[in-house]
């Protein structure tokens, strides 16, 4: 058995044998109470960031001026290069500027 499904808490997962949870990393989180192992931690969503420890969901949105890549732990982890764009929230790469 892989212990993949074992009863657990949000935001973290129990190793077989162990009494004690272990927190997802940030950059993760696990809204399931379920999991067995580190892969019961999901990346955090693109776009958003996953700033602590045992998040059950994503910590918010990727600051303005930035962008954020699944499984981001820092809400400014990539700056916007010159001449590109990253709204606030909706940035998991670079954009093109819009044409006038």
């Amino acid at each position: 058995e892989n212990g993949q499904w074992r009863e657990c808490r949000a935001g973290a997962y129990c190793v077989q044998g162990s009494t004690l949870p272990v927190l997802c990393s940030p950059g993760t989180f696990n809204p399931d109470r379920l999991g067995g192992s580190a892969a019961a931690c999901r990346p955090c969503s693109e776009s958003f960031h996953c700033s602590a420890a045992g998040l059950t969901n994503v910590s918010g949105p990727c600051a303005a001026g930035y962008y954020c890549p699944a499984g981001s732990a820092s809400s400014s982890p990539h700056i916007c290069r010159s001449g590109l764009v990253c709204p606030y929230g909706l940035s998991p790469s670079e954009q093109s500027c819009p044409a006038n």
